[in-house]
């Protein structure tokens, strides 16, 4: 997976493609390694379609961490997904402050 984005001053835009893995018996999901330049000093939250047990949930959530990881959860409470069932995310487009 490449995460695409783009840099402007303080503001980060990121394009992510719809990507659908395979069966998971984990009860997470993350992007790992993220550039310097993309992370924010603070963690950021948005909402995202995600798919856990094969089922499209309209509102997940994305956590952008300070580290360059993003986590997604099965809803906006930050539920984890559950461990069971192919796991992705829907297509996005997203931008956050990186000050």
């Amino acid at each position: 997976l490449t995460v695409n984005y783009t840099r402007i001053g303080s503001v980060v835009v990121m394009d992510l493609t719809t990507i659908i893995l395979g069966t998971s018996n984990s009860t997470s999901m993350t992007i790992t390694g993220g550039t310097a330049a993309m992370r924010p000093n603070s963690q950021k939250t948005i909402l995202v379609g995600v798919i856990d047990n094969g089922i499209l949930r309209p509102n997940g959530i994305a956590v952008i961490d300070t580290t360059g990881i993003i986590y997604f959860y099965y809803d906006i409470a930050g539920d984890p997904m559950t461990a069971s069932g192919t796991k992705g995310f829907c297509r996005l487009s997203f931008s956050y402050t990186v000050i």
